[in-house]
């Protein structure tokens, strides 16, 4: 469904940044959008840089909802770790930093949360993982907080056909119109699910609809089957780099440094793409297998190579899901209607899956670059060392930090000269990444 009608924003605040004091890797994008934003006169791009600043909702980090007895947990993630956006358009650049922001949280769920919102509001659900629900509802509740199954819906569609998807997806869209028009006070009160009226008919009229259902029917016919496909182009070129990362572990005995090294090259040569969450998860698959077992299985003989394949396939819908808040972040919001300069849309993620979660929590949104034309748009999103400290020494760590960096600029400084494979070569190299698998579970 569309944003919330009726809590598109939960505050404001002054934001100073001085960029000439950001001197970090967000630095040069930030400042090239600098000298774009003086020599075009562009007011409608913006950049966000998350640093330290004034407290407010959701800047706790990353937190998990539970019951006792329910072996359920959903963890909504934080990936800009409690730090406040700052704003830099041209009106900060010429007169100065100090402006008033919006800000508008949403969270993205996963397609297990969404289903288990489903069955909890369809009253489907057993006793303890709806404890555990209810929880994260009024969490949402509490703190205006606009959740969204845009994943679900993407995800869906990209593995079905059109018609045959509208069918379930409609279900689920009516779920969420529920969500976001229940009186919030009786739930609170009661626990009990009924919508608000006067919340239902505000949503309606907020997006031109004639009814519930024509807006719902609106918002379906706007998912786009291309978008999805594109999406699943994606997805398949990440499902493609973990292939590589379980064939390395088995290739034989080599440093981290080394192999994080040698799949960066191959990324980049035969992927077009270097893909951080892919290469961060790697270094994890090779220095525990064990623990990080349900994003990437261990390679080993005799394993069902079909049941493999589905659980690698899984693991890149699931990386895509991590990368939804930067790449829903490349899109400037609408103008606010109580004078702040801009409205910052802050993406978390929601997620039944332990591991997803693990792995996520550890990056770090810095920046997001925002133009009208989204393609123009950028981000820089960083990882946090702190998993690789259960598995490296401090001398171990700072060798790894120095010797993959010094290639990682190699890397970057040909970055603009490739492009991402797709299609039908994409295909064949899964192809062949598949049949190496394939022989290594038989030898």
């Amino acid at each position: 469904m569309p944003q919330s009608a009726t809590a598109p924003k939960t505050g404001r605040w002054s934001t100073t940044l001085n960029i000439s004091k950001a001197m970090n890797p967000v630095d040069y994008k930030l400042e090239e959008f600098a000298r774009y934003c003086l020599s075009s006169g562009d007011s409608s791009a913006r950049a966000w840089v998350f640093s330290d600043g004034p407290p407010f909702p959701l800047s706790d980090g990353t937190r998990s909802f539970s019951a006792p007895d329910s072996k359920l947990s959903i963890h909504l993630v934080d990936q800009y770790h409690g730090r406040t956006p700052h704003l830099v358009n041209l009106n900060t650049l010429t007169r100065g930093p100090d402006v008033q922001i919006g800000f508008r949280p949403f969270v993205v769920l996963d397609s297990n949360v969404v289903s288990y919102v489903d069955r909890f509001f369809r009253g489907k659900l057993e006793p303890e993982p709806s404890e555990a629900v209810r929880r994260f509802v009024s969490f949402l509740f509490d703190n205006n907080v606009d959740p969204t199954p845009v994943f679900y819906y993407i995800e869906s569609l990209s593995k079905t056909d059109r018609e045959r998807w509208r069918g379930f997806a409609s279900l689920f869209a009516e779920t969420h119109l529920a969500l976001q028009t229940l009186d919030r006070d009786l739930f609170r009160e009661t626990g009990r699910l009924a919508s608000s009226l006067e919340r239902r008919e505000t949503q309606v009229r907020f997006h031109g609809a004639e009814d519930a259902s024509h807006l719902i029917g609106s918002y379906l016919d706007s998912i786009s089957p291309d978008n999805a496909r594109t999406e699943s182009g994606s997805v398949s070129l990440s499902y493609a780099a973990l292939l590589k990362v379980a064939l390395m572990r088995v290739a034989g005995p080599r440093s981290l440094a080394d192999r994080f090294n040698e799949l960066g090259d191959y990324m980049a040569s035969h992927l077009g793409a270097v893909l951080g969450m892919e290469r961060f998860a790697a270094v994890l698959h090779w220095a525990a297998p064990e623990r990080f077992a349900k994003m990437i299985p261990p390679l080993q003989k005799g394993m069902s190579a079909t049941k493999f394949f589905g659980k690698l396939g899984s693991t890149a819908w699931d990386l895509y899901l991590g990368r939804m808040p930067e790449q829903l972040g490349r899109f400037v919001s609408p103008a606010s209607s109580d004078g702040a300069e801009a409205v910052c849309d802050l993406y978390y993620v929601a997620t039944g899956e332990d591991a997803l979660a693990e792995l996520i929590r550890h990056r770090t949104i810095e920046l997001l670059v925002q133009h009208a034309d989204s393609k123009a748009s950028s981000k820089v999103v960083g990882q946090l060392s702190t998993p690789f400290e259960d598995h490296m020494s401090p001398d171990e760590l700072a060798d790894f930090a120095r010797r993959t960096g010094e290639h990682d600029r190699l890397l970057m400084a040909t970055a603009s000269q490739r492009t991402s494979l797709s299609g039908p070569a994409l295909d064949d190299l899964v192809s062949d990444l598949e049949s190496q698998v394939v022989a290594a579970c038989r030898s």
